[in-house]
C-alpha cells in the first residue's frame, strides 16, 4: 500500500516544501514548517487500475480464427512450429515468433561452435604433441 504523500506549509508566508526543515526556504522563519497530508493513499487503488477496464474476458469459442498469410523459412519443423511460417506483420504474435527466431540462430551458432570445437581439438593435440616432442630433443 503506497504511503500517504505529505507537504510542509509555512505558517508564517504561506511556502510549500515537500520535506520538513528547521528555517522556512521562502520567508527564513525559524520553526515554522506544518505538516500536511497532500494527497491520501487510496486503499482500493492500485498502479494497474487504469488499465482495468480495457480488456475483457472472452470464451475460446467467442474468438473466431482467421488465416494469416505467412513466409516459410525453408526449414520444415521450424515452419510447423510456427503454425506454417512466419507472419509479416507487427504485434503480439510477431513478437513470439521474433523470439523464436532468435532461440533458432543462438542454437545454430551453439552448433557451429561445437563442429569447429570437435574438429579442432584433435588438431590441437596434435600440435601439443608436436611441441612436446620438439622440446624433449
Amino acid at each position: 500500500m503506497a504511503k500517504a504523500k505529505s507537504i510542509h506549509t509555512c505558517t508564517e508566508c504561506g511556502g510549500q516544501t515537500v520535506k520538513w526543515q528547521g528555517q522556512c526556504p521562502h520567508c527564513n522563519a525559524w520553526n515554522s514548517l506544518v505538516e500536511t497530508v497532500a494527497e491520501t493513499a487510496a486503499a482500493s487503488v492500485n498502479r494497474f487500475s487504469a488499465l482495468s477496464g480495457v480488456g475483457k474476458l472472452m470464451r475460446l469459442s467467442e474468438i473466431e480464427a482467421r488465416e494469416e498469410s505467412r513466409i516459410a523459412t525453408g526449414v520444415p519443423e521450424f515452419d510447423r512450429v510456427l503454425g506454417g511460417g512466419l507472419v509479416p506483420r507487427f504485434g503480439a504474435l510477431r513478437v513470439c515468433q521474433a523470439c523464436l527466431v532468435l532461440l533458432a540462430v543462438g542454437f545454430l551458432f551453439a552448433v557451429v561452435a561445437l563442429c569447429v570445437s570437435v574438429v579442432s581439438f584433435p588438431l590441437m593435440l596434435d600440435r601439443q604433441a608436436g611441441a612436446g616432442e620438439a622440446m624433449v630433443t
